[in-house]
């Protein structure tokens, strides 16, 4: 036993001593801290502000070299790009009827001739119609040829 008088343990005396600074610079921890904080926001903001400009200039320079390969390879599409359905349509009708007006012609030209034409299968046969065609043997070239004659 000892007797006398009773110092306190250094554990709790250093506890204490603690404490004491804590509450001396509490205030001023909370001011770093807030501090702190707040510069960790501006940079934080920054790289992001930093990386929305990056993006967006990638984006832009992507934009505009797909907008030239475009009109680069618009020159490569049909010239009746600019042309209407309608406009089309009236072409391929005006394209079959002279089509149609060119075998008409072509047809009469055998008629006016006063020759029938006639296809039966594999086989063509031109029949003599008029008064004015006949059937003959012609020379041609030395040569004895059936031919038909057309008097006008």
């Amino acid at each position: 036993m000892k007797t006398g008088k009773q110092t306190p343990r250094l554990s709790a005396k250093l506890q204490a001593d603690m404490e004491k600074l804590r509450s001396e610079h509490a205030d001023l921890m909370a001011s770093q801290l807030t501090s702190f904080r707040a510069d960790l926001k501006i940079i934080a903001d920054d790289a992001l502000r930093t990386i929305q400009s990056d993006l967006d200039e990638q984006l832009l320079k992507l934009r505009q070299k797909w907008m030239a390969e475009n009109q680069r390879q618009s020159g490569y599409r049909t010239p009746f790009k600019n042309l209407s359905i309608w406009a089309v349509i009236a072409l391929a009708v005006v394209t079959t009827l002279g089509f149609a007006q060119l075998i008409q012609t072509y047809r009469t030209s055998w008629q006016t001739l006063g020759i029938e034409r006639i296809e039966q299968g594999n086989a063509t046969f031109l029949i003599l119609t008029d008064e004015n065609t006949t059937l003959r043997r012609c020379t041609w070239g030395g040569e004895e040829r059936h031919c038909i004659r057309i008097e006008e």
